[in-house]
C-alpha cells in the first residue's frame, strides 16, 4: 500500500508527483513505457529551471515549507483553494 502523494507537478502534457510518498512500483509495471512519476530533488531542480519548460507545482498550505526548501526562488502564485496551493515557474500571462 501507497501513501499519500506530498506534492504533484504538472508540465507538458503529463503529471509528475514529487517526494516518493506512494509506491509506483505497480503503476512502473502496467506502464512500462511511461516516463518516470516520480523525479528526484535534482530533476525538479533542472525542470524548474528550464526555460523552455513551465511546472506547476501544486502543494497542502501545510506542506508549503518543502516546497519553499527544495524551490527556494522564483515561484510565482497561481490559485490558492482551501489548503492547497497551485504555484509556477514562470509569471501568469
Amino acid at each position: 500500500m501507497g501513501r499519500r502523494v506530498e506534492r504533484g507537478f504538472l508540465h507538458g502534457p503529463r503529471v509528475v508527483a514529487a517526494q516518493r510518498q506512494v509506491n509506483d512500483a505497480r503503476i512502473r509495471r502496467a506502464h512500462l513505457d511511461a516516463p518516470p512519476l516520480f523525479p528526484d530533488d535534482e530533476t525538479v531542480r533542472r525542470m524548474w529551471n528550464d526555460a523552455g519548460m513551465r511546472v506547476f507545482p501544486v502543494t497542502f498550505a501545510a506542506k508549503q515549507a518543502k516546497l519553499d526548501a527544495l524551490i527556494p526562488q522564483n515561484k510565482y502564485l497561481l490559485f490558492r483553494y482551501g489548503d492547497k496551493i497551485l504555484f509556477s515557474n514562470r509569471p501568469d500571462r
